[in-house]
């Protein structure tokens, strides 16, 4: 077996190593990962008064509004009256950057959504330049604030953008019966749709009929919109963990000193989980603001938070078994690797800890889950119950981590208390 030895860094130089580190992280599309007294120095800054959180909110909501009554309005009338607003709350730097980026990578779509509508003026036609296929059934086009919708009335349509490699007749009972489940989504490239429509359309079916009932599409514009805030802020889109190469975060991880690998199994495995939290947060407020009741919601975030944390746990698990199988060749009747040298033994004892972090993290918690999701509820029923807007509620607390949200909200009621006037 070929010696498996920790990477030296042979100038000492810990700049050095920590930019090699993340220059193979970005190779390997890895979530970055760095020590914590380094990343505390990066991100330090004067925490946000309530104030200021509460004015970037509304001017957030106002943004959004905005462009969704009118796509083609001015970003210098915006811009205008987005400055009453870093006035009125004194919104720091960063901040005020947030309405310069949102109106930027807004224009920016809309320069692109147009170029394609110019380009494919017919529905049918704007199907086929997407799929790669002729369409069997009626295609209608609906264009959104950020998005373009593409209605299908015949489910070999809508079958393309799923499975691209197959007609509706070709497809298994299971593929069908998730055919069947799915009203709306958004094509991926890695699905054979052309990266010119990248983050640009949306698909809908439509069961035969084409109604006025835009909840489907609705949903899926939120997110759309969700991701320009996102982008607008700063803030990265979580990758989901199957885009991830586990060997290569591994070795990473082995790579380390061994002062630092506890520090980053924990911060590698909260990744993996915080991607759930992450999908929730985003459906909450898509769902909420297409109309969506609060119960359908929970009832389906439940289920899916279930099941979801255990497949991810299942497929790193299975993972992780082979990257050490690989690394060590074991013998079936040395039950306790009395043969294995010191550096065996190291490997079999790294990659059992970072499956002991799965097992323990909050994150996969099924009781946690449950907990974190009602809260979540509450914090926006208690932010809505003081005068706060639902789109106000949510901007509030999209900034924050699914699991804070209740802190948050009691945080801002009890600060919204302190300036109301004494009882007479």
């Amino acid at each position: 077996m070929p010696k498996f030895e920790i990477p030296q860094n042979p100038t000492n130089d810990p700049d050095k190593s920590a930019s090699e580190i993340e220059k193979k992280v970005k190779e390997e599309n890895i979530p970055e990962e760095q020590p914590a007294e380094k990343t505390a120095e990066k991100i330090e800054k004067p925490e946000l008064t309530i104030s200021q959180r509460i004015g970037q909110a509304k001017m957030e909501v106002f943004l959004v509004n905005s462009i969704q009554k009118d796509p083609q309005i001015s970003p210098e009338i915006l811009q205008q009256i987005v400055n009453n607003y870093e006035e009125k709350y004194d919104l720091t730097p960063d901040q005020r950057d947030v309405a310069k980026n949102f109106l930027k990578v807004f224009g920016e779509r809309q320069e692109k959504m147009n170029k394609i509508q110019k380009r494919y003026p017919e529905a049918a036609k704007m199907y086929e330049a997407i799929t790669n296929r002729p369409a069997k059934g009626k295609i209608n086009i609906i264009r959104e604030a950020a998005s373009i919708g593409v209605q299908c009335s015949d489910p070999d349509d809508f079958a393309s953008f799923l499975y691209p490699d197959k007609t509706y007749s070709e497809l298994t009972v299971a593929e069908k019966n998730e055919l069947k489940s799915i009203r709306g989504l958004k094509p991926l490239t890695e699905k054979g749709i052309s990266p010119e429509f990248a983050d640009i359309i949306i698909a809908q079916q439509m069961g035969g009929l084409f109604s006025k009932n835009r909840s489907v599409l609705l949903h899926e514009e939120q997110h759309a919109i969700n991701s320009l805030l996102r982008k607008a802020s700063g803030f990265p889109e979580a990758s989901k963990p199957g885009e991830w190469s586990v060997e290569r975060i591994l070795e990473m991880i082995w790579g380390l000193e061994e002062k630092d690998r506890e520090a980053t199994i924990d911060l590698f495995v909260n990744k993996i989980g915080g991607y759930t939290y992450e999908f929730m947060k985003d459906e909450i407020s898509a769902f909420l603001l297409s109309g969506t009741s609060a119960s359908s919601i929970k009832k389906y975030l439940k289920e899916y938070a279930y099941q979801y944390p255990d497949k991810i746990k299942g497929a790193f698990y299975e993972q992780i078994d082979q990257y050490s199988s690989s690394k060590v060749k074991r013998d079936p009747l040395d039950l306790f690797g009395s043969k294995l040298t010191p550096e065996q033994k190291a490997i079999e004892n790294f990659t059992y800890n970072v499956s002991r972090k799965f097992h323990s993290n909050n994150f996969f918690n099924k009781k946690f889950i449950e907990q974190t999701i009602e809260n979540a509820f509450h914090s926006i029923e208690l932010l809505e119950k003081n005068n706060f807007t639902l789109k106000e509620a949510l901007s509030l607390l999209n900034k924050e981590p699914l699991e804070n949200w209740r802190l948050l909200s009691e945080k801002i009621v009890k600060e919204q208390a302190k300036k109301l006037p004494a009882a007479v």
